[in-house]
């Protein structure tokens, strides 16, 4: 799942205070980095349960700023399935900034994404149809328009609830 954790302004390494006054807080006049400040994080396994023998910046959670620096250019596809996966954040002077962002930029070609919390039997048999549709060589518009259409028609069969909630909480970007 994506969580938010705190934003901290850090200033560059050797980044001189704006007052050289000891009373005087160290201010500096550099704007932070807009990848360094990010709320959003992916926890990848164990991220709950941090060993304590592990670096601390082996964490367990993968950043917006971590997947900027990775190299995806032969990257078809990225598949995010947890809650609000595709929410951004807007700043000024640099556009919407997240995850479905982070890794368009570190050269994935797909980045298919949630806009709203997802539930969990839902997701997954929409995550089942698109990857069948994915291995058989489909886009990503028809890949998933197909798992839209399977998820849609499981529910009808089942008498279950048909509401876009359960069927349309994800989105493609790229390609």
């Amino acid at each position: 799942p994506i969580a938010a954790k705190p934003s901290v302004a850090r200033a560059k390494p050797g980044a001189k205070p704006a007052r050289t006054d000891a009373a005087a807080p160290a201010v500096t006049h550099e704007r932070p980095s807009p990848w360094s400040v990010r709320r959003t994080w992916l926890a990848l396994s164990g991220a709950e349960k941090p060993e304590p023998s592990r670096p601390s910046d082996d964490d367990g959670r993968l950043t917006a700023e971590e997947v900027v620096t990775l190299d995806l250019s032969g990257t078809r596809w990225v598949v995010l399935s947890a809650c609000h996966s595709g929410s951004s954040e807007s700043w000024p002077g640099e556009g919407a900034l997240g995850m479905r962002r982070a890794f368009a930029l570190a050269g994935a070609r797909v980045v298919i994404a949630s806009e709203w919390a997802v539930e969990d039997a839902a997701t997954r048999d929409w995550m089942d149809a698109l990857h069948g549709a994915l291995a058989r060589g489909a886009g990503a518009a028809a890949a998933m328009r197909a798992a839209s259409a399977s998820v849609l028609r499981a529910r009808r069969a089942a008498h279950r609830s048909t509401h876009p909630f359960y069927w349309a909480a994800f989105t493609a970007s790229g390609e």
